[in-house]
């Protein structure tokens, strides 16, 4: 029976609510609205975008030109700042109702994306928690950063990837798929890895389930073994920090190698899942021949110099983690493949000429795009910034090195920070809450038991509906998801990469969301004849329970009067720059966005690197940064006295600075010229 409930309406009435309770942030007085952007690194975008528009460059102090951000989100930024010449406020009240409707947008996408395989109801719940729930609506949509433009892209591809993957499309669809995908990557280009295994499963949307998730696992495991194996190679010393150099040396001849290998030992044909000893020992052939070439190659480019020093044996983990990996690949396909997919051989042959001609065609109308968009923002970027790609990056995994053996750094990262536990926050928090409530030696075992007894029942509805939930995985796209997603938190935790936030961890959040969709859809179908009036009870009731804690944190959070003075908030600090330096002061801080936004008739100077240029980069790496500010004309330099007390700082700065005054736990000093020798 055709569908009477009218979720259109439905959904248009939670867009205009979630419109409202924005607004009415946007609304509030300054300082009520500044607990919104409590973070630096959004005023590091603000400030370029407001100096571009007044004619200072693409640079945060208007002298060093700068590429330290994610392209798309600045040119957004740039025409909402060009309002600053008027108020620096407005522009931030504009934000806001920018992320009010990627907020509405990420919903009625992920509804949209749910509807085609799940219940309306059930449908509902993802689509309301991701613009609703607290926990996601902090972290993608608040702060002023370019996630919630992440999190819209995201959903968009997925949307899109998930529609047209079976059918194929025209040439008009197929260029807007590509330019997606290219989007999506620019708004973040951590989103690199989730984009090119959705390509991958889009552009073996015409084979079987089987073939996709062999090549998906394949392309998934050379990234992350090499990932994984540099990070074993750091802690067990066949490389060294600093030096390791990038861990790319271990992974991209490998993209070469080990497929090639694979295909001429027949291990993505027909039979090649089949578990049996031949199948092992002919993985097990393919993936040494591979990598020794792999091995011989390296070694010739490390007696160049191109590569760093490391120990051959760092392959035997390499080779060893690729054999594991590929059988466990092979058996599980098949077993899932036999049991819940019913198809026991590839839709096309894997060698014919057609498999190829369709499996080029769709992923050159699906990567094509995103390169050329690509290749464009880095050869601007290296026009101007001489370097393609943000120096943010490369800042962050430097000071990695730097700090090799401080808490949170690579060295030190334990098995959950490997594994990204901060990146499934979202999945994990219900059981830390639970841990806190219940902390203390005689509450574990009930805690066990709770954990114990929610895991088994999770366990037993995927068991039971195994025939649904697995290939809803597969049509969801979230196999690709999953293994971009882990590519992308490895890529951050086994390298020395520094200073991980929050938002960060986008996509993770949404595939909870939409992986919870599917196992309560699963859950609802377990009767034979499931019922839908409790489910809809069920569904409204969350909607509306989940929108009035939202609202009432929304109130509380933000409330119509605020009682703070700003010379105590967010421009305090700028403030007490104003009343200790002269009218255009050069002032240097590490960090310093929010008060480089602020700051009136000075200049602030970034020294963490992470907005600066890639001169100083450089000038950091080298140990003459001192130098370059010198050259540069600093006047001033605002730090904590932990900061001063540690490198680079503490070489960088030392018999360069005097004492002025105190603010907070930083210290205001005036910087001194130093007289150099001509050598």
């Amino acid at each position: 029976m055709k569908e009477r409930f009218p979720w259109k309406w439905l959904l248009a009435g939670l867009v205009a609510v979630n419109l409202i309770l924005y607004a009415y942030v946007a609304l509030v007085p300054e300082n009520t609205l500044m607990a919104w952007f409590d973070n630096d690194d959004a005023f590091f975008y603000f400030k370029v975008a407001q100096n571009i528009t007044a004619g200072h460059g693409i640079s945060f102090d208007g002298i060093n030109l700068t590429n330290g951000f994610h392209p798309l989100w600045m040119a957004i930024c740039i025409p909402i700042f060009w309002l600053a010449r008027y108020d620096l406020i407005l522009p931030l009240r504009v934000l806001v109702i920018l992320s009010a409707m990627l907020s509405s947008g990420c919903g009625l996408l992920l509804f949209q994306l749910l509807r085609r395989q799940l219940s309306p109801e059930i449908a509902l719940l993802p689509a309301v928690a991701v613009m609703f729930l607290p926990y996601v609506q902090v972290r993608i949509f608040e702060g002023g950063v370019e996630s919630g433009l992440s999190a819209f892209l995201i959903l968009l591809l997925l949307y899109l990837c998930v529609r047209w993957r079976e059918a194929g499309t025209d040439t008009v669809r197929a260029i807007l798929l590509g330019l997606v995908a290219g989007l999506t990557i620019l708004a973040r280009l951590d989103n690199i890895f989730l984009v090119l295994l959705l390509g991958l499963w889009y552009g073996l949307g015409f084979a079987s389930a089987r073939l996709r998730i062999l090549v998906l696992a394949d392309f998934f495991l050379i990234f992350v073994l090499g990932l994984l194996s540099y990070f074993a190679g750091l802690h067990l010393g066949m490389l060294s920090l600093p030096g390791a150099g990038s861990p790319l040396f271990l992974i991209g001849p490998a993209y070469i190698f080990i497929p090639l290998s694979l295909f001429l030992f027949g291990m993505y044909s027909p039979g090649g899942g089949v578990p049996s000893f031949r199948l092992a020992g002919k993985l097990f052939l393919s993936i040494l021949i591979a990598t020794s070439l792999q091995l011989a190659v390296l070694f010739l480019l490390r007696t160049t110099g191109i590569v760093p020093p490391f120990r051959w044996t760092l392959f035997l983990l390499y080779a060893g983690g690729m054999f594991v990996g590929a059988c466990l690949s092979r058996w599980s396909s098949h077993a899932l493949n036999s049991a819940t997919l019913g198809e026991d051989a590839n839709r096309v042959e894997i060698s014919s000429r057609h498999f190829w001609r369709t499996f080029i065609g769709r992923c050159s109308t699906y990567f094509l795009p995103a390169v050329i968009l690509l290749a464009v923002y880095m050869a601007w970027n290296l026009s101007y910034a001489g370097i393609a790609m943000p120096v943010s990056g490369l800042v962050k995994q430097w000071w990695g090195e730097l700090y090799k053996y401080r808490y949170g750094s690579v060295m030190n990262r334990n098995l959950p920070m490997l594994l990204g536990d901060d990146a499934w926050g979202l999945a994990l928090s219900p059981l830390k809450a639970l841990a806190d409530a219940l902390a203390g030696p005689a509450n574990t075992p009930v805690l066990a038991a709770i954990v114990g007894v929610v895991l088994a029942g999770l366990l037993a509805v995927i068991v039971i509906q195994r025939k649904f939930i697995i290939p809803n995985l597969d049509q969801a796209g979230l196999l690709p998801h999953f293994f971009g997603l882990y590519a992308q938190i490895f890529y951050y935790s086994a390298t020395p990469y520094w200073n991980m936030r929050d938002w960060y961890w986008i996509g993770q959040m949404l595939f909870i969301l939409i992986l919870a969709g599917i196992l309560l859809e699963a859950l609802r179908l377990l009767p034979e004849r499931p019922k839908q009036l409790p489910w809809r009870i069920l569904s409204f009731g969350l909607t509306f329970v989940l929108l009035a804690v939202f609202a009432g944190t929304f109130l509380t959070r933000f409330p119509a009067r605020s009682s703070v003075s700003s010379d105590i908030f967010h421009k305090g600090e700028a403030h007490f720059l104003e009343q200790n330096t002269e009218p255009d002061s050069l002032i240097g801080l590490p960090g310093g966005g929010m008060t480089g936004y602020f700051i009136q008739d000075r200049t602030i100077v970034n020294m963490d690197g992470l907005i600066n240029s890639h001169a100083y980069f450089q000038a950091l790496k080298q140990g003459t940064a001192g130098l370059y500010l010198e050259a540069l004309g600093l006047d001033y330099v605002l730090i904590q006295q932990s900061e001063l007390e540690q490198p680079p700082y503490s070489q960088m700065l030392a018999g360069r600075i005097e004492y002025l005054a105190d603010y907070e736990d930083a210290r205001l000093y005036r910087y001194l010229r130093v007289e150099q020798e001509t050598p």
